[in-house]
């Protein structure tokens, strides 16, 4: 399973991503430009909650929807995420999160 730990605060390859989220439900979804097609390790997106969540939520920036986590690795729960509010998620490969 691969995982997003997201933190108050956007995805980096060469630079920082900052993206307008456009999904569904706890399916938040960002395009990136120039848009990847894979997730890498250490890429780090900020991104704005279009709405918050009501559970367990996923991250696609790219490369297919993934699992957003708190820092400490467990699934963000109902409220994590705020509508309105700015977060980071960065991609980890080694440990899938």
């Amino acid at each position: 399973m691969t995982n997003w730990a997201p933190f108050s605060g956007g995805i980096v390859l060469s630079g920082n991503y900052d993206a307008t989220e456009t999904g569904t439900g706890n399916a938040y979804v960002v395009a990136l430009n120039p848009p990847q097609s894979t997730r890498r390790d250490g890429v780090i997106v900020r991104f704005k909650a279009a709405r918050s969540n009501t559970g367990a939520a996923t991250l696609n920036a790219g490369g297919g929807a993934a699992a957003l986590v708190r820092n400490d690795g467990s699934a963000v729960i109902s409220g994590d995420l705020l509508a309105g509010s700015m977060y980071s998620a960065i991609y980890d490969t080694a440990t899938g999160k």
